[in-house]
């Protein structure tokens, strides 16, 4: 099973995975999509640590799960289960390589997002895959 942390800021979201071994500049949507694949596929352990808010002044800590797969072998697909004190959390999402923006795209569906979905993009810094996005959560902006 694979662990990785995931923090939510005020500002905006990031989610950083770190794979060993991974290619920066994919050249097609195939080879991006194989890098992100090989370093995602499977089912994930999720540590969460929210910031406080209006509703959990101190933030709150709590564990979840993730599956990625790639059905059909073109996008990857995220399906997220957890159990936050303020109540279960369910996300979903979707991520493909842009070859003309040189970087994945996304698009993330969340129970917390007064949205439903929001789009991030994603990029490799080395050996770490960087996701950032904003979305509405109580009618404040993160």
């Amino acid at each position: 099973m694979k662990i990785t942390q995931l923090q939510v800021g005020w500002v905006a979201a990031i989610m950083i995975l770190t794979a060993s071994g991974q290619d920066k500049a994919a050249k097609s949507p195939r080879e991006g999509m194989q890098t992100l694949a090989s370093a995602l596929t499977g089912t994930w352990s999720i540590s969460v640590k929210d910031e406080p808010t209006a509703r959990t002044r101190h933030g709150e800590s709590y564990q979840g799960s993730e599956i990625w797969s790639q059905p059909g072998g073109g996008a990857l697909m995220e399906q997220y289960q957890g159990m936050a004190v303020s109540g279960a959390q369910e996300e979903s999402g979707l991520i493909w390589w842009d070859p003309k923006a040189g970087n994945y795209r996304g698009l993330w569906c969340a129970t917390t997002s007064d949205e439903g979905c929001n789009a991030f993009d994603a990029k490799w810094d080395g050996s770490q895959l960087i996701l950032s996005g904003e979305w509405a959560e109580h009618g404040k902006r993160s």
